[in-house]
């Protein structure tokens, strides 16, 4: 499967690259987050060279995504997205900041500022595409580069034609079918609901119905397929330089065969990993508290006259005592620590 989606890839790209040189090399459009969309402006390429350096820098992989080069120049690098249903060609590697979660907006793959960008998730989402819903975000630029062409996809039979978007991961390939295309307004989506609880994806599932009613651009058959248990793609754009609305692409997750597995394992190994650092938490909490209770027994053992009829705890005495008490905090408390039910 991976052969023949590179294969496909290499004859889009080569024509995609003539396109981009001779065509529109001078307007783009400008997108800003969900909450926060920004008017389109306009760029100039200042030459087809420059468009061609990138063009070279998307297209050279012969079979595979070369992720530990690109890696090697950005640790930040941690998928790529294909999607050949548009004239741009969506071809680009995916971002992620750890610090300012916006600096993709302006910078790109390399880090560099940058008016296009770069397509970027938040890290409100894992890098292993295992939450209900993640977000990828890129600049609708007018020149059909980042995710400029998706506009075409509005009202079109386009998405019909080409309904799947890929998604390279260093272990795995992951195939997205699309089933709505729409215009949304601008709330952050991981803001509006809950993704850890399942009664809040259920009810965001059923908002994408009611979004979607009458759309043309709209997968009824594949969108009642979605559970709370989906894993939905959603490409995020700027609608027309509309502050109050984003142009959204949404694809779910094909989980049939390798990739459905991988998830699993995936979803699985992270649930422990989020339950050892909650018991990691805990046992710090358990003995920070055990650490005051000892302080606050020697300050006032410190401040007891040697006449005083109150009898002075000596040093075994306090740490039986402290340790009888750790344990009651442990069996009591345990019982409410963070992901116990």
């Amino acid at each position: 499967m991976r052969s023949v989606f590179y294969r496909e890839r290499q004859k889009i790209a080569v024509l995609a690259a003539g396109l981009v040189i001779f065509g529109e090399l001078t307007a783009a459009g400008n997108c800003h987050m969900e909450s926060v969309c920004a008017q389109e402006a306009d760029i100039v390429i200042e030459s087809q060279e420059q468009v061609a350096d990138q063009d070279i820098l998307q297209y050279d992989s012969e079979s595979s995504i070369d992720f530990p080069y690109y890696q090697n120049i950005n640790s930040d690098v941690y998928a790529w997205i294909y999607y050949p249903g548009t004239g741009g060609i969506i071809d680009y590697p995916v971002l992620q900041s750890m610090g300012d979660q916006e600096f993709y907006l302006h910078h790109d793959w390399e880090g560099n500022e940058s008016y296009p960008g770069s397509v970027f998730s938040q890290s409100y989402n894992r890098k292993s595409f295992t939450d209900f819903l993640t977000v990828l975000y890129a600049h609708n630029m007018r020149d059909r580069s980042m995710f400029g062409s998706l506009r075409e996809l509005e009202g079109a039979d386009t998405m019909w034609n080409y309904d799947t978007i890929y998604i390279s991961l260093p272990q795995i390939l992951l195939e997205y079918r699309i089933f709505a295309v729409y215009v949304n307004d601008n709330r952050h989506l991981l803001y509006k609901f809950d993704q850890d609880d399942k009664e809040s994806c259920r009810e965001y599932i059923k908002t994408i119905g009611e979004k979607c009613e009458g759309v043309y651009t709209f997968d009824q058959e594949r969108y009642d397929t979605l559970t709370e248990d989906s894993h939905i793609l959603t490409l995020s754009t700027c609608y027309r330089g509309d502050p109050e609305h984003r142009f959204l692409v949404q694809a779910v997750l094909d989980e049939t065969g390798e990739a459905g597995e991988w998830i699993a394992l995936q979803e699985e190994k992270e649930a422990a990993e989020e339950q050892a650092a909650r018991e990691r938490a805990w046992k710090k909490i358990v003995e920070g508290a055990k650490k005051r209770r000892d302080i606050l027994v020697k300050e006032r053992n410190e401040k007891i006259a040697p006449d005083s009829e109150e009898p002075v705890e000596t040093e075994s005495e306090s740490e039986s005592k402290s340790k009888s008490d750790s344990f009651v905090v442990g069996n009591v408390d345990t019982a409410t620590a963070p992901g116990e039910e």
